[in-house]
């Protein structure tokens, strides 16, 4: 059901999906299942980019390691409907049992400055990893910047983000 609904071959990258690519990311992870950013990209660089799920640590290590730009389908994608995860179940599965995934991820988040662009901060796996990597490095690391709308998220929400897991939010209306 979740092939069906988001491996529609009509449905096309935004404006917004476009500009995007412009910015020269490192790399792009995304919880999204679709393959709109990929498109994205071979619209505005001619160029498909290297794309990875969880299940494929070995090779987006690899890849982050050599600096080649890559996107990593972190709840997987309709193109590997086994890569698709869905429940807190398997969020807990693929941040506890997969050790290569998690030290990846963690590479990202102490390496990188990350920009959340339309992410819920209601998503179980982000907040796992965040709790983890805060934990783990006692609060190392950069500070990592949110894109998020000013309506129904407060300064609580944010002062909490900042505090607990060194992401400032940036509101926009």
């Amino acid at each position: 059901e979740v092939a069906k609904a988001f491996d529609d071959p009509t449905k096309l990258p935004t404006r917004t999906y476009l500009e995007l690519t412009k910015i020269p990311f490192r790399l792009v992870v995304t919880t999204n299942y679709d393959q709109l950013i990929e498109t994205a990209y071979v619209k505005t660089t001619k160029i498909l980019p290297r794309t990875f799920t969880h299940q494929d640590p070995e090779d987006f290590s690899d890849t982050l390691w050599s600096g080649e730009f890559f996107i990593l389908h972190a709840h997987g994608s309709v193109r590997r409907k086994s890569s698709v995860i869905l429940t807190q179940k398997d969020y807990r599965t693929i941040i506890h049992s997969s050790i290569g995934y998690r030290a990846v991820l963690s590479a990202i988040f102490t390496t990188k400055r990350v920009l959340f662009l339309g992410v819920s901060f209601d998503d179980p796996e982000l907040e796992l990893l965040l709790s983890y990597l805060q934990h783990a490095f006692h609060g190392g690391g950069p500070h990592h910047y949110a894109l998020v709308p000013d309506t129904g998220f407060n300064q609580t929400v944010s002062n909490r983000w900042r505090k607990d897991y060194k992401v400032t939010c940036l509101q926009y209306t």
